[in-house]
Formats: C-alpha cells, sequence, structure tokens
C-alpha cells in the first residue's frame, strides 16, 4: 500500500490548507512528459513508498486507519458544503499540471481512491435533467432499469458495486446492471454483473501490444499483396493467441471473414464482459455516464474534470494484482490470545497440483490461458485532447504488482484469460447486440482473484464455479463435458486449484 505523502493527509485538516500545502510543496517547475513516457518526477514530492513490512502488520494498520479518518472527514465535510470533494479533487490533479508532472504519484492515487469511494450527489452532477426533476417531485431519481443506452443512474458510488474481496472488486447479484432495457422491466435487458478491476492496467498494457502485433502483420500483409499482385493470407496471432485468418487482394483490399475473437478492425477490446471497450479510459467514461449520469472529457458538458479522470484510471490502474499458487500458509501466526489456538495451517499443496493438471487436461487453458507475457510495464492513458500520462507497473502499483522474469522476456501476467472473445452458445445470447459484438459472443473472463469475485458469469446466475462452468456453451461445450465426467474427487481437485486464485489479505478500517 501507499504511505500518504505529508502534503496530501493535510486534506484532513483544513480544505483550505490543502490547495496551499500541495501548491506549495509538491508542485514545482517540470518540463512536458513525452508522448509514452513518465513524466519528470517532481523533487519536491515524497518518494514513493509502499508498506514494507507484511500488509497485516502495524504499518498496513496505521495505514487503514489514516484512510479511514480522512474518509470520515471529507464526509463530514461533504456534507457541510455538498460538491466539495469534487472541487478539491479537481485543484488537487489539474490535467496540466499532470502530464506535466507537477502532481505527486502519490498524491493522484490518493485522489483516484477519494473519487472511487466518494457517494457522488447532485452537486456532483448525479443523474439527467429526469432524475433531478422527479426528485423535486418526491419520486427516486433511480432507475433500476436502463432505457436504452441513456443508463441510470442506478447508485451513488464506485464501491456500491465494485466491493466483494477487496479495492475495486467484484459486485453481487443483487448489484447487476440491467444494460439496453426499456426503463422498467427486468426482462427487457441484459443484465450485467459488475466485474472485478484488479488488474486493469497491465490488461489494457497487454491489449495494446496484442493490437500492435495484429496491425504489424496486417500492414505486412498488404504490402506483401500489392508487391507480387496476388491474394495473400496470413494468420493473425500475438502472445501465443490466434485470431483466424486476414486476406488481401492484389490491391490491398482486407477480407475479414475468417478473423476469429476480434473486431475487423483487430484492436483488441479487453474490457466488458462482451470485449467491447479497447481502454481503462473510455471503460471510466462509459461508467460515470451510464451508472451515475455524469458527463466527462468527450461529452458535450464536462462534469468530471480530465485531471480527475486521469486520478480515478491511475487508482485502478495502480491495484495490487492478485496471488496464484498452492494455497499453503504464508507465514506462522499465533495464539491470538492466551488459552486461545492460533489459526491451523493452509496445507492443500497436493490437492492443488493435480487440481492443476486437470483444469489444463480439461481444455480451460486454451482460452483462460494462464498468464501472457508483457514486453513494456508502462501504462499510457490518453485524454480526449491527446495529453498523455505514463505510469511504470513494475514500480508503482500497490504490491504485489508485476516483475521481469528473464527466462520469459518480459513481465509474466498471470490473468488466465486469451483476451478472446468466443462463442458461449445460444443458450447464453444476449437480448441485445452491444456494440456490434455478436449476441453469444464473450471475452474470456480473467479468473485471477477468482475466489474473492462470486457470483460467477457474466449476468451472476453461478454461486459457485461449478456452476459457472457448466453453464459454458458453444465453443467450450466440449470442456463442460469433460467437467460433467470428472469423479466427484477430481471435481474437488479442480476447485482447490480455482479458489487459490485470491487476492493479497490487507486490513481495512470502515
Amino acid at each position: 500500500m501507499y504511505a500518504m505523502s505529508r502534503n496530501f493527509i493535510l486534506i484532513g485538516v483544513a480544505a483550505a490548507a490543502v490547495a496551499t500545502t500541495l501548491s506549495a510543496g509538491c508542485r514545482g517547475s517540470a518540463s512536458a512528459n513525452a508522448q509514452s513516457d513518465e513524466p519528470p518526477a517532481d523533487p519536491r514530492c515524497a518518494p514513493f513508498e509502499t508498506v514494507s513490512e507484511h500488509p497485516m502488520g502495524l504499518a498496513g494498520a496505521r495505514q487503514a486507519h489514516r484512510r479511514a479518518a480522512l474518509r470520515r472527514y471529507l464526509r463530514l465535510r461533504e456534507a457541510a458544503t455538498p460538491g466539495h470533494i469534487r472541487t478539491l479533487t479537481a485543484a488537487i490533479a489539474p490535467q496540466h499540471d499532470i502530464v506535466a508532472g507537477r502532481v505527486c504519484f502519490a498524491e493522484l492515487y490518493e485522489a483516484g481512491r477519494i473519487l472511487f469511494e466518494h457517494e457522488f450527489s447532485f452537486a456532483d452532477g448525479l443523474g439527467d435533467d429526469r432524475a433531478r426533476s422527479g426528485m423535486e417531485a418526491g419520486q427516486s431519481p433511480f432507475r433500476r432499469v436502463h432505457r436504452g443506452a441513456s443508463g441510470g443512474p442506478e447508485t451513488i458510488s464506485c464501491t456500491s458495486c465494485h466491493w466483494r474481496g477487496g479495492p475495486a472488486g467484484a459486485g453481487a447479484v443483487q448489484d447487476n446492471s440491467l444494460l439496453l432495457g426499456d426503463g422498467d422491466r427486468p426482462d427487457s435487458a441484459d443484465a450485467r454483473n459488475p466485474p472485478p478491476l484488479h488488474g486493469v492496467g497491465v490488461v489494457q498494457a497487454l491489449a495494446r501490444e496484442m493490437t500492435d502485433d495484429l496491425a504489424a502483420i496486417r500492414r505486412e500483409l498488404i504490402a506483401t499483396a500489392r508487391r507480387t499482385g496476388r491474394t495473400v493470407e496470413r494468420t493473425l496471432a500475438s502472445k501465443g493467441v490466434g485470431f483466424g485468418v486476414l486476406r488481401a487482394d492484389k490491391n490491398g483490399s482486407l477480407d475479414a471473414s475468417a478473423v476469429e475473437g476480434v473486431d475487423a478492425d483487430l484492436i483488441i477490446r479487453p474490457f466488458g464482459w462482451k470485449g467491447n471497450v479497447a481502454t481503462l479510459r473510455e471503460f471510466v467514461a462509459d461508467s460515470l455516464r451510464v451508472h451515475f449520469g455524469i458527463t466527462s472529457e468527450r461529452d458535450r458538458s464536462a462534469e468530471f474534470t480530465r485531471g480527475q479522470m486521469t486520478a480515478l484510471i491511475v487508482y485502478l490502474a495502480a491495484q495490487a494484482l492478485p496471488i496464484h499458487g498452492p494455497p499453503d500458509t504464508e507465514y506462522n501466526l499465533e495464539e491470538a490470545a492466551e488459552g486461545l489456538l492460533p489459526p491451523p495451517p493452509i496445507r492443500f499443496h497436493e490437492a492443488w497440483s493435480r487440481g492443476r493438471l486437470i483444469f489444463d487436461e480439461l481444455g480451460c487453458a486454451s482460452c483462460h490461458r494462464p498468464f501472457l507475457v508483457l514486453k513494456d510495464p508502462r501504462f499510457t492513458t490518453v485524454d480526449d485532447r491527446g495529453n498523455s500520462y505514463t505510469v511504470d507497473l513494475s514500480t508503482r502499483a500497490e504490491p504485489p504488482r508485476i516483475s521481469y522474469d528473464s527466462a520469459m522476456g518480459g513481465y509474466p501476467v498471470w490473468l488466465f484469460s486469451d483476451l478472446k472473445r468466443h462463442d458461449m452458445g445460444a443458450d447464453n445470447a444476449a437480448r441485445h447486440v452491444h456494440d456490434g459484438v455478436p449476441r453469444s459472443a464473450y471475452m474470456t473472463r480473467r479468473l485471477w482473484g477468482l475466489a474473492h469475485s462470486s457470483p460467477y458469469f457474466h449476468d451472476g446466475r453461478a454461486p459457485v464455479v461449478d456452476v459457472a462452468i457448466r453453464a459454458h456453451g458453444g465453443d467450450a461445450e466440449h470442456v463442460r463435458l469433460e467437467f460433467e465426467a470428472l469423479s466427484h474427487a477430481q471435481k474437488n481437485q479442480l476447485r482447490v486449484f480455482l479458489m487459490s486464485m485470491r487476492r493479497a489479505a490487507q486490513l481495512s478500517v470502515p
């Protein structure tokens, strides 16, 4: 976890002091960053720090209490002056200062965390004219079932839906969004369960590299077809994941009819259950508009500033990665008090090892690929004006984070996904077409952190993993049949392996 910088802690003292302190203590002159380079470090920023000891230790407890105290202060300050947090975070993180390196990374991260936890109100732009007029007439401003693409508002906080298993986690079945409905009947909409958001920074970085790989193949294909004067085809693949075949005629015109799992433009879109959003910035902007009715930089009138967008995106991008590996005891616990026995040790190594083999033998790993190798650990977010902010996620992220593996020649990301769409069968077809994606096609779910992200499946219908596996159809029909044929003991071993995908423990004070 990050230790909040001294200047940022002063937010809990007085709002007026914050603006003065940040201006005097953190921001200084710095040259603007290049398009894909990390902004220069301001020497007056506090050094980047994380809790060095175990997150369940004293330093982790102090961090949790500091954040809780700040949260309580801001809640009361917001009550006294509605819109205070919106004004404060906008002042802390102006976009022009962010891209020029004049905002400390720890402050940017904490501003994003405050926005993620904030309960938005009408002073922040919550809802549209319908919601506000309804409120004035004594009606509820919320709309549980979305009407077309306009959405809610259906909630007031990111944490009201992304809360299971830690910060920016998954949501329960009652947190489902009911998309593209008629504004009234739940059965008119497509139910979508809130996905966990850990690791989204490295996911975007992976998708960007895969998109670049596919684009390079396309360029070479077109050049070869024009040079030879004949029809040429190429297999599309990146990081070991195949995306079908692309053809080009002698004029360089493309035939994408045999392309699989990605749109014809060959852009990997890793976000959304349908795999229809390419960047975290698009995902956040869509979420603000659809779930809160709050506008941002790409809308005609923005209620969320570019800097606030960047802060929220950095907070999400820098979340700790989940843990994978045998669920053995990670540290020895002493007895809680005299006369009380310590928790029993956790030893499931044999069951985990057998479950890992079953996972491969069933064919689960053909789509839920255990890892993809990232070449460049930098995450970049670009606003609507082309201004960028870059973070090295191998050094500036909550631990555990990605690390370089010389044998692999990059940074292995254990996400258990191929970042590709697959047909899940007619029984799983959506009621509506989302951004042109076929109704039965879905992005391969990232299984990391699975133990803390129930319920499962795109609509949250599966309370346990067995039900989710049995719901697979289409491209995964054979896996479902193989799973059904497993013995009781083998299913137990597979379940142990899947439930070992977890998030690191950390302390939190409500």
